[in-house]
């Protein structure tokens, strides 16, 4: 009795601390993803490969309807209502503390090398918000950002004249409090409730379409759906244009040493981008 009650204590204390670390209220509950049927709990890293790897998930609690049979839009991946996939808001403290440890759960998820990753965020939501309905909520985002930049009010900016640099991006991000960044570009281990989820595997983004299949492969997926995860590898994309330069490369890695150090990424690995 005594040891159910710590246990539940602790789970809640996690609960607390994970809540607190960034502004975006569902962030909390949104950041894990336990399926029904299977003890397999994924830890979202945005920017990270998330959409690819919650539809193989989803159509592995469903096998074998596809994910478009189950829900309406793709966006609606990220829904726990619409998912029926199971969000920490629903376990105990002590069921949270379970999830995290028990070796009866397989937990993984992945991580990108930090100077990719903003850039990743740079480019879906930050340089041209403007022109895609689904990420007109980051216009604000943009023009504040933009302002801060040029000494001008949020409604003085318009971003189809005046774009966003990513120098002006990288400036605006290393500015802020680990409280206040968007979860796009949030620090990945505060992302992946470092130190208190005890993985079993983290994958990498570079590396993205093998450590999925063997993910999926491990956790007893249907070949075919360990095949899909190979259809499409985000991360074999290079960019012709480099965006990266010394300066801004030594603010990233000042911003986001931590994930640096604790994902071992190369710190002058910036050249890439």
């Amino acid at each position: 009795m005594k040891s159910a009650l710590l246990d539940d204590l602790k789970g809640k204390w996690i609960a607390r601390r994970i809540r607190r670390s960034n502004y975006y209220a569902p962030f909390f509950q949104s950041s894990l993803t336990l399926l029904q049927n299977s003890n397999v709990v994924y830890i979202e890293n945005s920017k990270v490969g998330c959409t690819k790897i919650k539809k193989s998930l989803l159509e592995l609690d469903n096998w074998p309807k596809p994910w478009s049979e189950i829900i309406e839009k793709e966006v609606h991946i990220h829904n726990k209502e619409l998912t029926n996939m199971i969000g920490p808001d629903r376990l105990t403290g002590a069921g949270l503390l379970h999830v995290l440890r028990a070796p009866s759960y397989y937990r993984f998820g992945f991580v990108r090398n930090p100077y990719g990753r903003l850039l990743s965020a740079y480019k879906d939501k930050i340089l041209a918000p403007q022109k895609s309905p689904e990420k007109r909520n980051y216009v604000p985002v943009a023009c504040k950002i933009k302002a801060k930049a040029t000494g001008r009010k949020p409604n003085e900016i318009n971003l189809d004249d005046t774009p966003v640099s990513f120098g002006e991006f990288v400036e605006f991000v290393s500015m802020q409090r680990s409280f206040d960044m968007d979860r796009h570009w949030f620090h990945q281990h505060l992302t992946m409730w470092y130190p208190y989820c005890q993985f079993h595997f983290v994958g990498r983004f570079e590396n993205f379409s093998n450590d999925l299949s063997d993910v999926l492969e491990l956790i007893g997926a249907p070949a075919r759906l360990v095949k899909s995860a190979g259809l499409k590898d985000n991360a074999s994309f290079k960019a012709k244009q480099k965006f990266y330069n010394p300066e801004l490369a030594q603010k990233v890695h000042h911003t986001f040493r931590k994930d640096f150090v604790t994902y071992r990424y190369d710190e002058n690995s910036w050249s890439e981008y």
